[in-house]
C-alpha cells in the first residue's frame, strides 16, 4: 500500500449495516493492511500466524456470523500486542495490564464476547489511561477527562454496560461526543435511521468519525468526532464491501 492511498481505518458491522471508514494520509507509517474474514469461532490461530508475520491487529469486528479482523504492519516492528476474550467486562484484565507498564490499544463487545488488546507503549512512555463503566452514557466522566487532557480512546457498549477508555494523546487533538435516536420518525419506511446527517456535518467541520456505535438497549447512536487533517470517508451498505475494499488493494 503505498503513500497518499486511502487504507481501511475501520470495518464493523453496525446495526444490519457494514460500515467501512477509510483515511488517506500525505505521510503514512502504514506499508501494508491485511484482512481475515470468516465464520466460525474467534479465529485466534489466525491472529497468531499473521502476527508471526510481523502484522499487528487495528480493529476486530463481527457480523452476519462473520468474523473481520484488520491487520496492519508499519515501516519499523510494532510492540508485541496481547490478545484476550472474556465473557464479563474485563476490568481485572485492563488493570494487570496497567500494572505491567502496558496500554489498552482495543475493546470491544462482539459476538458476546468482550475483546481486549493490550501492548507496550511505543518508546516505553508512561501508560495514563482511565476506565469508566456505566449503564448510561458517563457524561460527567467524559467531560472530566477532556478536562484533564485526556481523549477517549475506546468506547464500547455490551452487555447494557458503556464501556470507555481515556488516555492522554500525544497531541492536543479535540474531540466530540453526540448520541442521537435510532428510532425512525413516524413515517419513514425503516424502524431505524442511520445519522448520515450527522456525519456530514462532522466532515463539513473537518471533524475525522473515531467511534461510530449503535447500542440498541437505549435506541442510540453514539458518534464520537476529532478535529484531524484526515481525508476521510464513510461507506455502509448492508452487504459486505468486497468490491471496495479489492479497489483498496484488499482481499478478503
Amino acid at each position: 500500500m503505498s503513500h497518499r492511498q486511502p487504507r481501511i481505518d475501520q470495518l464493523t458491522y453496525v446495526n444490519d449495516k457494514w460500515v467501512l471508514l477509510t483515511e488517506k494520509y500525505e505521510t503514512d507509517p502504514i506499508v501494508e493492511q491485511r484482512l481475515y474474514v470468516g465464520p466460525g469461532s474467534f479465529p485466534k490461530n489466525q491472529i497468531e500466524k499473521t502476527w508471526k508475520k510481523g502484522f499487528r491487529i487495528r480493529h476486530i469486528s463481527y457480523g452476519q456470523s462473520t468474523w473481520v479482523v484488520l491487520f496492519e504492519r508499519k515501516h519499523r516492528p510494532s510492540p508485541a500486542q496481547t490478545l484476550s476474550t472474556s465473557n464479563e467486562i474485563p476490568t481485572e484484565k485492563i488493570q494487570r495490564a496497567w500494572d505491567q507498564g502496558k496500554r489498552v490499544q482495543f475493546l470491544s463487545y462482539c459476538n458476546g464476547l468482550w475483546i481486549l488488546i493490550t501492548e507496550r507503549p511505543e518508546g516505553n512512555i508512561p501508560v495514563n489511561q482511565s476506565l469508566v463503566t456505566n449503564t448510561e452514557i458517563p457524561k460527567t466522566e467524559i467531560e472530566q477527562y477532556w478536562s484533564e487532557g485526556k481523549r477517549l480512546h475506546c468506547v464500547a457498549y455490551g452487555q447494557r454496560n458503556f464501556v470507555i477508555i481515556a488516555e492522554k494523546p500525544i497531541d492536543d487533538t479535540l474531540q466530540t461526543f453526540y448520541a442521537t435516536s435510532s428510532v425512525a420518525p413516524p413515517g419513514v419506511g425503516s424502524n431505524s435511521t442511520f445519522p448520515t446527517g450527522k456525519i456530514q456535518m462532522y466532515y463539513d467541520r473537518n471533524r475525522q468519525i473515531h467511534t461510530l456505535l449503535h447500542v440498541p438497549d437505549h435506541d442510540l447512536w453514539v458518534l464520537v468526532g476529532e478535529e484531524k487533517s484526515v481525508n476521510q470517508a464513510i461507506y455502509f451498505d448492508p452487504h459486505f464491501p468486497k468490491e471496495k475494499l479489492n479497489k483498496l488493494g484488499i482481499s478478503s
